[in-house]
C-alpha cells in the first residue's frame, strides 16, 4: 500500500521535541526528563495519553512505569506500576508487545478481540476505555529496554472516538521518536555512570584502584565481561598493564 509521508510541520515538531529532550540529559531528576518525553509524544500524536516504561537493569523481566501524561493529569508514577514482560493469554498486551519487540497499532475492535487483552479498566483515560493503541518497544543491543505506550487518538482537540485510530504516519513518527529516546537513554546511562565513577574516584586509595574503577565503568557501559587497561610508562618506554578483567598470564604492573 502507498502511505502518506510525514508532514513537514510534524517533522519540525519532532525535531524541536527531540532537541528539548536531549538537552535534559544532564538533569539529576530523571523522572522529570521522562515526563517531558511522555508529554512530547502525546502532543506529537494528538493522543489522550502517553506512558513511558523502562526495563530495570537488575530486574529485566518487568516494565516499570516512569512517567505518564494524560488529559486528566500528569503522573510521574509514584505508585510504581510494574508489568511482567510475557506473552500469556489474558496477561496483558503491554508486556506481550515488549516480549515480542514489535511495534503494534490496534483499533478498538482489534484491541478488544485480542486474546492477550487483560480486560482491565484504564482509570487514566477519560472514557475509562482504550479506543486505540500504539506501542513502540525500545530495542537496543541488550534487547527490550523500555516501551512507549500511546492511547486514544484524537483529532483537532476532540475527544477520543472509536472511529479515529492511529495512522501509519503516527507509527512512523513514533518510531523516529523512539530512536531519539534510545539515544537519550544511552546518554543518561553514560552520564550516570561517569557521575558514579567521579564520586568513587574521589575515595580511591591509589592509582591502581583508580584504574580498576575506570575499567569496571567501561565494561558496564559496553556490556562487556572482560577487558584491560595498559598505560604507557615513559621512563621504561613500554605499555604497563594497570588493570585487568581478563584471563591472561600477565599481572598488573607487568609490561605488555
Amino acid at each position: 500500500p502507498v502511505h502518506q509521508p510525514i508532514p513537514h510541520a510534524k517533522l519540525l515538531e519532532l525535531l524541536d521535541a527531540s532537541d528539548k529532550i536531549l538537552q535534559s540529559v544532564l538533569r539529576h531528576d530523571r523522572r522529570a526528563t521522562y515526563g517531558i518525553v511522555a508529554r512530547s509524544l502525546q502532543g506529537l500524536l494528538e493522543a489522550e495519553s502517553c506512558a513511558v516504561f523502562l526495563v530495570p537493569a537488575d530486574d529485566p523481566g518487568f516494565l516499570v512505569l516512569q512517567a505518564q501524561w494524560t488529559d486528566l493529569k500528569e503522573s510521574r508514577s509514584d505508585e510504581k506500576i510494574r508489568l511482567p514482560i510475557r506473552s500469556v493469554e489474558g496477561g496483558g498486551l503491554t508486556g506481550h508487545i515488549a516480549f515480542n519487540g514489535e511495534v503494534t497499532r490496534l483499533s478498538k475492535n482489534e484491541l478488544h478481540s485480542h486474546p492477550l487483552w487483560a480486560r482491565t479498566t484504564p482509570r487514566h483515560l477519560q472514557p475509562s476505555e482504550c479506543r486505540s493503541l500504539l506501542c513502540v518497544p525500545l530495542m537496543s543491543r541488550r534487547g527490550c529496554v523500555g516501551l512507549l505506550k500511546v492511547e486514544n487518538k484524537r483529532l483537532a482537540g476532540a475527544e477520543a472516538s472509536s472511529d479515529v485510530g492511529f495512522t501509519h504516519v503516527d507509527e512512523q513518527i513514533a518510531k523516529l521518536f523512539a530512536a531519539k529516546i534510545l539515544l537519550l537513554l544511552e546518554s543518561c546511562r553514560t552520564v550516570d555512570a561517569l557521575r558514579e565513577l567521579l564520586q568513587a574516584a574521589e575515595k580511591a586509595r591509589d592509582l591502581d584502584e583508580m584504574f580498576d574503577l575506570i575499567l569496571d565503568c567501561g565494561l558496564r557501559l559496553l556490556d562487556a565481561d572482560r577487558g584491560d587497561i595498559a598505560w604507557w610508562d615513559e621512563p621504561k618506554r613500554g605499555l604497563m598493564l594497570r588493570s585487568t578483567r581478563s584471563p591472561c598470564n600477565l599481572q598488573k604492573g607487568e609490561f605488555v
